[in-house]
Parts: structure tokens; C-alpha cells; sequence
């Protein structure tokens, strides 16, 4: 069908882009335009701003020749003697939506990733409606895989359900060898399963422990590989009696880690190994002995954040003072390196630790420095 050349008229374009915005809209919402359109200056300003009365009378004419097309109804008030239709209230019901788009050369919208797995969940997976509204909001985007694909392996989940599997290795085997596409989803595969906890671990946390031969009465979480194992070599006062441990970046502060099968301790031969030692080690971190616990990291805002997130599995966690008391009158000593010299530009500052000690005197000297120290440099 050839299309009138008055079609792609300002006027007229303005009025077929907004209804086509209509459907777009009510696409995304899973539905389709039931109620009229009102025109007024906000939906339709080319024709209720025209400064002359011919051009309203033009636009006008040329609306209801779309209307005579069947792409649209347009309907108002009952008559008024003296007033023409466009003062009476006007509103459009769209009829026929392709041609309305085809004029637009705005054909159907490309939908969403998170649109495509809410269809494919709802036409796929093999449970009831209330657990398929739960999987919907966990949308999985595979690059190469279709959501119906995926959606098919998820329906493969109660053949391991039995199996003895970290969440990793399920998700290797369900998805083309990925192994972290389950990560964060385990709500989701318990609601598939139907129980009240996903029966897969997470990948334990991997900590590695130094203890002192004669013995320990408080543990260092110590952020950086270098200076745990320097740590580790060091025979003064400052670690006598200390546990020290390593874990890469926030995962000491993952919760699971306090919980059995959460953490893979990993004990360093040139310390301590005796049983009983490493058997306090293991009670202390299931909660059974109580101990003083400590921090010592970079002297930056990541350093500070990972202190806020150790203390979600640990809430009694501390700066430890020995460690950041130089390193604080360092850095008001004008040392130190900008962020900017370190690749540490994009690191947002930290509100709260919730420690006392990091909270009153560690952070006021980071914002008052504006600049940061690594803790290999002491």
C-alpha cells in the first residue's frame, strides 16, 4: 500500500510516533492499549500549540483520513453548537497497530533480555505458576544460548538434587560447562526444587592460617599475601600470640564461611600444626571460642570497606592498631600515594565501619590526607 505523502508531515509523524510510544509502553508491561488516548497538548503539542487555525484544521482533516483508513477510531464529547470536534475532548483508539508502526518505520520492539526469560519461564519450565513468578526474576542471559534453552536445563535440576555438588559444579553441568551462572541464584533453585534451602554449598572460602608455636589468643585478618607472609617470618611482639590469616580480597567476609563445609582452612607448615591448635582455630571460627578479633589492610577506602564486610561474619572485628598507627601518622606526614597514582581513583569513600577506632581516627585521616598508603610499605 502506498502511504499518502502527507504521512510524514511533522504534524502528523509526531501523533503516530507517540501512539506507537503507547504500545511500546504497554508491551513492556505485557499488555496491549485498551484505553482511548486523550489528545491534548501533551500528547499531540504540533496540533493543540499550532499558532494558526488552518494548520489545526489541516491536521485534523488528515486525522480523520487515518481514521477512514481503519488504522485508528477518534471519538469526543457529544457536539457543542460553535465548536469543532478537536475542542470537544478528543481521544483515539488504535485498530490496526502494524500499519501505524509500518508508517513509523518502527516495527514490533526488540524486547528485553529480562522480557524474553519472563516468556520462556512461563512457556518452559516445568513447575507451578507460583514458583515459575519466582524463577522469572532471576533472568539468566547466556550469549549464544536462547532463554528456552536454558529454561529446558533448569528443568534438569531434580536429577542432582540427590547428588553431593557445590553450586558450581551444578551449574557446570547444567550450563555448557559455566560454572558461576547459578551464583546468587540459590533462591531461585530451591523454589525449582520446591525446599526451603538450596541443598548445593557454595564454593567454600579458602583461608590460609599461620598459628604461632606458642599459642594464640587473638586472630589478624591480614588483606594483602606479602605482608601475611612477612608476617608470618616475623619474630617481635607485635604477632606473638597472634593466628594470622589470608583471605583474597572480601572473601573473609563471606558469611558462609562460619558455617560447616563454608571454609577450607589451610594451615602453614612453618608454624604450628599440633591438633589441638588447629582444632581451637576451627571451634573459634564455628563460633565456639571466643576471641579478639583484628583487621589490617591497605590504608584506603577498599581497605576500610573490607573491614565494614568482615564485620557481617564477624561483628566484634577491629582495626588493628599496631599496624595502622604508622601508616595513619604516614600519611599526615604528607606520604603516601594519591589515588590516582595507584589505579585507586575509582574506590568510593566509606561513611562507617562500624569500628569505633576506624571510624573516628582512620577515616577522618583518609579524608583529611586524600591520599592513600599500601601496607607492604611498613
Amino acid at each position: 500500500m502506498t502511504l499518502p505523502l502527507w504521512i510524514s508531515q511533522p504534524g502528523i509523524s509526531q501523533l503516530l510516533n507517540m501512539l506507537v510510544d503507547r504500545m511500546d509502553r504497554a508491551d513492556t508491561d505485557g499488555k496491549t492499549v485498551q484505553r482511548s488516548i486523550p489528545l491534548n497538548e501533551k500528547t499531540w503539542p504540533r496540533f493543540f500549540l499550532a499558532d494558526m487555525e488552518e494548520e489545526k484544521e489541516a491536521l485534523w482533516s488528515h486525522l480523520m483520513q487515518i481514521e477512514a483508513m481503519g488504522w485508528l477510531t477518534a471519538r469526543h464529547d457529544r457536539s457543542r453548537h460553535g465548536e469543532a470536534p478537536y475542542q470537544l475532548k478528543p481521544r483515539i483508539d488504535i485498530r490496526l497497530p502494524e500499519q501505524i508502526r509500518s508508517a513509523c518505520n518502527r516495527p514490533q520492539r526488540v524486547k528485553s533480555p529480562a522480557e524474553i526469560w519472563r516468556e520462556a519461564v512461563a512457556a518452559h519450565l516445568e513447575s507451578p505458576e507460583s514458583v515459575k513468578e519466582k524463577v522469572s526474576r532471576y533472568c539468566i542471559d547466556i550469549p549464544g544460548r536462547s532463554a528456552e534453552e536454558i529454561v529446558r536445563q533448569l528443568n534438569l535440576l531434580p536429577t542432582l538434587k540427590d547428588q553431593p555438588l557445590l553450586l558450581r559444579e551444578v551449574s557446570a553441568r547444567l550450563f555448557w560447562r559455566l560454572s558461576k551462572v547459578l551464583a546468587k541464584r540459590q533462591e531461585m533453585v530451591q523454589a525449582i526444587l520446591g525446599l526451603d534451602e538450596c541443598p548445593f554449598p557454595e564454593m567454600p572460602v579458602l583461608l590460609n592460617v599461620w598459628l604461632p608455636q606458642e599459642g594464640f589468643n587473638e586472630v589478624l585478618f591480614i588483606e594483602n599475601i606479602t605482608t601475611f607472609e612477612r608476617a608470618t617470618q616475623e619474630r617481635d611482639g607485635r604477632f606473638k600470640n597472634v593466628a594470622l590469616v589470608f583471605s583474597s580480597g572480601y572473601k573473609s567476609s563471606a558469611m558462609r564461611m562460619r558455617t560447616s563445609g563454608g571454609a577450607s582452612l589451610y594451615f602453614a607448615q612453618h608454624g604450628t600444626m599440633n591438633t589441638a591448635d588447629t582444632a581451637r582455630f576451627h571451634n573459634w571460627l564455628m563460633g565456639a571460642v571466643n576471641l579478639p578479633i583484628y583487621f589490617w589492610g591497605d590504608m584506603d577506602y577498599a581497605g576500610m570497606d573490607i573491614l565494614r564486610s568482615l564485620r557481617l561474619p564477624f561483628p566484634d572485628a577491629q582495626a588493628w592498631k599496631p599496624g595502622y598507627e604508622p601508616m595513619a601518622q604516614a600519611l599526615q606526614a604528607g606520604h603516601g600515594h594519591t589515588p590516582e597514582e595507584a589505579g585507586k581513583a575509582g574506590q568510593n569513600s566509606v561513611e562507617t565501619t562500624g569500628c569505633e577506632y576506624a571510624d573516628t581516627m582512620l577515616l577522618p585521616v583518609l579524608r583529611a590526607s586524600g591520599r592513600f598508603i599500601d601496607q607492604e610499605s611498613l
